[in-house]
């Protein structure tokens, strides 16, 4: 089913188009009635931690997929349909009149015959697309919309949250395409999180006053080493911290000048 990415992928970085008549002629459908279709057996892809892959879905455009990351993918009597089950991935999908391209993940459904969007699962109630290019069609539980890029939809419990997004705002998160991550202004449990994302290595804040320290800078989503010495000049120290039940090397995060083990 997956080729070796194809020439066709500088066409796809250059922006599509999308025919938005037929979606917004009326309320927008709930898009997860595709289950139905006659389905082939699903092919899984996957990535362990700290790793990427790229493929070619058929002739439907490029799929990245972003660590620890589980796809499914099944031929059906109206295209392809895909299930995200867990991780981040990267579609990158060419204008057509062909039958949409359909993605599962978690609670939601999603249809597009044309647009650079990505899909993370943060959890099995939460997830989050960004749509760079194009449109596509959203739905989760009884609620469905239209998001066309540059916009983030948030999912949740509460609903589809549909926000506008900047050219920073997209690169930010679609930086882990290149191996590297970005902080601007995130909290250190929330970059810690994201650092534990891409390593073996797991960061424990063990010093809840540093918590709220905000954050700033550009580092390989790999290279935990040059992190850590970023955080020393805002007050920050590591120390090794033996490993997890799973057996996890840790790594402790105090303040400066804070108890040693």
């Amino acid at each position: 089913m997956f080729q070796s990415p194809p020439a066709r992928r500088s066409a796809l970085r250059a922006g599509l188009p999308f025919a938005l008549a037929a979606l917004m002629a009326g309320p927008p459908a709930i898009v997860g009635a595709w289950v139905t279709s006659e389905t082939s057996a699903a092919q899984v892809y996957s990535t362990v931690v700290g790793q990427r892959k790229q493929m070619t879905l058929g002739t439907r455009g490029v799929v990245s997929l972003n660590t620890a990351t589980i796809l499914r993918v099944s031929e059906t009597t109206g295209g392809y349909a895909c299930e995200l089950e867990r991780g981040e991935a990267l579609f990158e999908v060419p204008h057509s009149t062909r039958p949409p391209l359909r993605v599962r993940a978690g609670p939601v459904w999603l249809e597009t015959k044309g647009s650079v969007f990505a899909i993370r699962v943060r959890d099995a109630k939460h997830v989050d697309v960004v749509v760079r290019d194009g449109a596509v069609q959203l739905s989760a539980a009884r609620e469905a919309t239209v998001v066309e890029g540059p916009q983030i939809a948030q999912i949740s419990p509460s609903g589809i949250a549909v926000l506008p997004a900047t050219d920073a705002d997209l690169a930010r998160r679609l930086e882990w395409i290149a191996g590297r991550i970005s902080f601007s202004g995130e909290t250190l449990a929330e970059a810690t999180a994201e650092f534990n994302r891409y390593n073996e290595r797991k960061l424990v804040i063990a010093d809840e006053s540093i918590r709220d320290v905000t954050i700033g800078g550009r580092f390989q989503y790999t290279d935990v080493e040059s992190f850590l010495a970023a955080l020393v000049p805002i007050g920050v120290e590591s120390q090794d911290g033996g490993t997890s039940p799973s057996g996890a090397p840790l790594v402790r995060l105090v303040a400066a000048g804070g108890p040693r083990r």
